[in-house]
Formats: structure tokens, C-alpha cells, sequence
């Protein structure tokens, strides 16, 4: 038997809905009711098919905090459609500046990474092709010019993915039933790496079986000490997609 994460896409995940929503989160990213939020998030869609989203974040009394653009998508492994970043997002300064202006294309950086600080002065212009870094230069907050740095870094679990797929061979348990009968079994996680390393926002998008479901989500739980992720220099919570195949052989 062996178990094997299949890939790590390091994505905020929409699964295919059919209405315009809205939802509400606290401080730690968790959906909570529209009484205990701190922001929300206004999803609508720019076509009758619904193949193109625009999700919207505002703070609890309205003003815009940035707004990004996504493409349907079919996961034919799971059976799923997700939405994933297509075209330009932006992110505003809690004072109204435009903070970051990013271009996707499927997910992946293509195009100009343009960032500000606070007072508006240029922090970052760089330049991206199908996720891979081109050219860019960086600033500090008077117009210098400074060393370039990595636009994002991405969290990574304490000894890299070598030491997740090991722990998970190592813990993985199986019902006697499914190693003798050989059933095997695809299950599709996401969570929430947060600022201080910690996980959050665990849940299962699609699941071959119920059982695979309920013991991926006990693997996972386990997996302590992330060293969060930063983007453009800062502290950020991300979200992963991690899909499971557990092979019986």
C-alpha cells in the first residue's frame, strides 16, 4: 500500500456555485456569521454560463479591500470544478492606496507584479511569464532602488515535502477490509497555512470515499510547524489545495 500527495497547488480555492454569494470571515480567515465578521466577500459572475467569477473583498462597513478575477475549471481526477485566478486582481492599503496589482493567467503569475507602499511610492515592478520570473526591480519607501527579493514565498511544511509524504506513508491507516479487498480511493483537501504556522480552514472538496475522506483529514491535523508563507516581504495566511491518492497494491 502507499499513499501519495499528488501535487501542491498554493491557490484560495471557489468551488463551481451557482448563485451570486456572499460570505463573511473574522480576523483568522474562518466564515463565521455576518455578526462576528470582520470583512466579506461578494462573489458574482460576469457571463450566464458562469464560466468567468469576480470575487470582491470589502471590510465589515463597505469599503473595497481588493478584487480578483477567476475561470472555471474541471479537476477530471476528482470529478470537481474550481475556479481558478484568471486576469487582474488588485489589493488596496486599509488607506484607500492601491497595494498590489497582479495578472494570473490559470493560476499563474503572467504579467506585470506592480506593488506600492502605503504613501503610494513604488515598492515593486516585476515582470512574470506562465509563473516563471522574468525581470523586476524593488524599492524601499523613498524611491530607492534595493536588492530584489522573491515576490512570494511559499509555506512550507518543517523538513520540505520529502518529510510530509514520509510522515504520511508512516501514519496512513487502512481498514484490514480495503488492503485485502484492494480498494483505493482519491480525496481532495484544502486548508489554511496561517501567519503563525498553524492550520485552519480544513475541509474535503471531493472525496471517492467517505473513509479516505475522514483519514485525510486525521493525517493532516497532525502536520505541525509550517513555516507560513510571504508575499512581497509580509506574513500572509495561504490556502492549499492538497489532493490524496491512496493506491492499495
Amino acid at each position: 500500500m502507499r499513499i501519495i500527495s499528488l501535487f501542491f497547488l498554493l491557490i484560495s480555492i471557489n468551488v463551481f456555485s451557482q448563485e451570486n454569494q456572499i460570505f463573511y470571515y473574522n480576523a483568522t480567515n474562518t466564515k463565521v456569521d455576518s455578526i462576528d465578521a470582520v470583512r466579506f466577500e461578494k462573489i458574482s459572475y460576469k457571463d450566464k454560463k458562469k464560466t468567468y467569477q469576480l470575487v470582491e473583498n470589502y471590510s465589515i462597513d463597505g469599503k473595497l479591500l481588493g478584487f480578483k478575477n477567476y475561470i472555471n475549471w474541471i479537476i477530471e481526477q476528482f470529478d470537481i470544478q474550481i475556479y481558478l485566478k484568471n486576469g487582474a486582481s488588485k489589493i488596496f492599503h486599509n488607506n484607500g492606496v492601491l497595494k498590489s496589482y497582479t495578472n494570473f493567467k490559470l493560476d499563474k503569475f503572467h504579467g506585470k507584479i506592480i506593488t506600492y507602499y502605503d504613501n503610494g511610492q513604488l515598492k515593486r515592478d516585476d515582470n512574470f511569464l506562465n509563473d516563471k520570473f522574468v525581470s523586476g526591480r524593488c524599492f524601499d519607501k523613498k524611491g530607492n532602488e534595493i536588492k530584489h527579493f522573491n515576490y512570494i514565498i511559499a509555506p512550507i511544511y518543517k523538513g520540505g515535502e520529502k518529510e510530509i509524504h514520509k510522515f504520511l506513508y508512516q501514519n496512513v491507516k487502512i481498514p484490514p477490509r480495503y488492503k485485502r479487498l484492494g480498494i483505493s480511493g482519491n480525496v481532495l483537501l484544502k486548508f489554511t497555512v496561517l501567519k503563525n504556522g498553524k492550520l485552519s480552514n480544513l475541509e474535503v472538496l471531493s472525496s471517492s470515499n467517505k473513509v479516505y475522506a475522514k483519514e485525510s483529514i486525521r493525517l493532516i491535523k497532525l502536520l505541525e510547524d509550517w513555516i507560513p508563507s510571504k508575499i512581497d516581504g509580509e506574513f500572509i495566511d495561504h490556502s492549499f489545495r492538497l489532493p490524496l491518492s491512496f493506491n492499495i497494491e
